[in-house]
């Protein structure tokens, strides 16, 4: 395991910890077999088993600063950010690392508190994941695969593997899992077109781990 690899791992353990000590923290598993009943699909049932989300997200934010590699700030939305329900608790950690990409942890109510998370990355932060991204009963995957979403998007920023592109309607993600794309299409466009003109109009975040 690399060094990088092994400092991430030390803090998802740490993560863990102030996590399972919330009494937010909750595990259920993957409630369907073989796909959900019709109905679930516009059912939201125990909404307040997805505050695993704000939790997992107040864990993040204690292990990074209290290591010493970031420093907690309120923040104000950026053009275009799209708040649920208003600013009930939007907080960016800024890396001490110079260069590091800073992270935007909105976590907001659509039902319960703190039952989602918008992640934003760069300054003005772009955003490149809600979770959950849909909440009714049929989309329950589990609540590992919750918080897994939480720590791919915050890990990977942290670890300084993350790189989001985004341009006129599509963008990309690498994260330490892999990398996903919408619009592909309008991207290969714009790609082609900065080939051809040399003019490159997408924005790219990126940075090295927080611990650099």
């Amino acid at each position: 395991m690399s060094d990088d690899a092994e400092r991430l791992a030390r803090l998802v353990a740490a993560v863990d910890a102030v996590y399972a000590a919330d009494p937010r923290a909750a595990t259920w598993p993957p409630p369907w077999d073989g796909g959900p009943p019709e109905d679930t699909y516009s059912r939201v049932t125990r909404p307040e088993r997805y505050r695993i989300v704000g939790a997992r997200v107040e864990a993040w934010c204690r292990v990074l600063v209290e290591a010493g590699l970031a420093v907690r700030e309120t923040a104000v939305a950026p053009s275009g950010w799209q708040l649920t329900n208003g600013p009930e608790d939007l907080t960016r950690l800024r890396p001490v690392a110079d260069g590091a990409v800073p992270l935007l942890l909105d976590v907001g109510s659509t039902t319960v508190p703190g039952d989602h998370v918008r992640i934003g990355v760069g300054e003005p932060a772009v955003e490149v994941t809600m979770v959950p991204s849909c909440g009714c009963d049929a989309c329950d995957d589990g609540s590992e695969e919750l918080l897994d979403a939480v720590d791919l998007r915050i890990g990977s920023t942290v670890a300084g593997v993350l790189v989001h592109e985004s341009g006129d309607g599509w963008s990309r993600t690498v994260t330490i899992g892999g990398w996903s794309t919408t619009n592909v299409d309008r991207a290969d466009v714009e790609r082609a077109e900065a080939a051809r003109t040399g003019s490159r109009r997408w924005r790219t975040v990126a940075g090295p781990a927080w611990w650099s």
